[in-house]
């Protein structure tokens, strides 16, 4: 397959996927924006539907994910807003070792110093899929009316904000990991040509995942929105999830500026960075305790 064709197929794939999305669109959203969550979210076993034996089994933190759990596949337009990132992320991955086995990536029609350069980007690509977006930036607001449920759980405010975050990361993390994989297979990159090219493909998400789950959590815990009326307000319009999106950008074009001008060693480098400062920022907030 040529260059041209390969191009002429994207575009026309583009176009199609935009004429559907603006006919859906509209209506598809109004159905999320009036939708409101279905069940009851209680540390009380009996609203999660098992025993007090077996939730007295459990521990606290477990409790408390299985109610995150249970939130967010009970608030569709939740549903949707945070977890598209995932699941383009593996879709998007699986697509690419599709035509990478199918022989249809232009590849050899490239320029030859055009396909390390692709290699170096592509983990930024990846990181954008789960950097712009996280369960947390809403995860404390939409406590709502019953904030004082978390508030009075006899466990610390660490172990709340845990759970929420290991929500995020439960998603993230297996995303990240397939998708890596799914490059590593469909790219020629050479583990033992460049180690670092194969090591960023999994480091770069994985700090922009630690990024929107852990300063995600942070602002929505610092300033949470509890008087909301349907989930859309906090889901869609709340601060945290336009700081986290913006941030998630501003992270992946200067991941793409390092790897394009420094290389390898400059992804790995801010990706560590970003690492190590969103789990700092997550550590004060766990020691600050949650907005009443």
């Amino acid at each position: 397959m040529s260059f041209g064709t390969f191009a002429a197929v994207n575009v026309l794939a583009a176009v199609v996927l935009a004429a559907v999305l603006v006919r859906l669109f509209v209506p598809v959203n109004s159905w999320l924006a009036a939708g409101r969550a279905r069940g009851t979210f209680s540390f009380d076993a009996a609203h999660g539907g098992a025993s007090r034996a077996d939730a007295s089994a459990r521990s606290p933190w477990r409790a408390m994910l299985g109610k995150e759990a249970r939130l967010l596949l009970a608030t569709p337009i939740y549903l949707l807003n945070v977890c598209m990132g995932n699941v383009l992320l593996v879709v998007g991955t699986a697509a690419l070792a599709a035509a990478s086995v199918a022989g249809a990536l232009p590849l050899g029609d490239l320029p030859p110093e055009a396909v390390p350069l692709i290699g170096r980007l592509v983990p930024w690509a990846l990181a954008f899929c789960v950097g712009v977006a996280s369960t947390t930036t809403a995860s404390v607001s939409l406590e709502g009316s019953a904030r004082w449920i978390m508030l009075a759980a006899p466990v610390p405010a660490r172990t709340v904000l845990a759970a929420k975050a290991a929500l995020n990361l439960a998603l993230a993390l297996p995303s990240v990991a397939v998708g890596g994989v799914l490059v590593a297979f469909a790219l020629p990159l050479d583990p033992l040509a460049d180690p670092l090219a194969l090591v960023a493909v999994f480091a770069a998400p994985l700090a922009c995942a630690l990024f929107s789950t852990y300063v995600g959590l942070t602002l929505d815990a610092l300033r949470p929105r509890y008087d909301w009326t349907t989930p859309y307000e906090p889901v869609k319009r709340g601060m945290p999830v336009f700081a986290v999106a913006l941030g998630g950008v501003a992270i992946v074009m200067a991941g793409g500026a390092a790897a394009m001008f420094v290389g390898t060693p400059g992804s790995l480098a801010l990706s560590a960075a970003v690492a190590i400062a969103s789990m700092l920022v997550y550590r004060r907030v766990a020691r600050m305790g949650l907005a009443a």
